[in-house]
């Protein structure tokens, strides 16, 4: 995803935002920067930056139709995600109590894990955040005390 933001307003937003929500939730976050005049355009892959005096020109590709556009900024915030990190979470798979299997059914209603594939397994093992996929912290702080609730 990519933002672009007047970086006469980026201070003041942030300030704003976080004295207004005391976190960068990401809804807070989108509505508060649309408000500002940023553009979200999670279609477009950012393919090229280049400078021209005081601004810069940002070539984008859309991800969908392939057509290319540019446009003339003064702030280019490009979020690129990235590769899970679960080369722990495999070392250690066959060594837990559950395999790092999820019940989803119980995930969902709000009740206790409850796979025992390794009975001689001495921990529970769950994966979350980026440890899955690109994922924001929001994602993995939701993910985390819904899968540990009732430990």
């Amino acid at each position: 995803m990519s933002a672009l933001v007047d970086r006469r307003n980026i201070k003041r937003f942030f300030h704003r935002t976080l004295a207004a929500h005391q976190s960068l939730a990401p809804q807070y976050v989108a509505v508060a920067t649309l408000t500002k005049g940023a553009k979200l355009s999670p279609d477009l892959r950012l393919r090229a930056v280049r400078r021209e005096g005081n601004a810069f020109v940002a070539e984008f590709r859309n991800e969908y139709t392939l057509k290319t556009e540019t446009r003339e900024v003064d702030q280019v915030v490009a979020e690129h995600g990235t590769l899970p990190r679960d080369d722990l979470y495999f070392a250690l798979k066959p060594l837990s109590r559950n395999r790092g299997e999820v019940d989803y059914h119980a995930l969902v209603g709000g009740r206790a894990q409850a796979i025992v594939a390794n009975p001689a397994g001495g921990f529970l093992l769950y994966r979350v955040g980026d440890a899955v996929a690109s994922h924001n912290i929001h994602a993995a702080i939701f993910d985390s005390p819904r899968l540990c609730n009732d430990l």
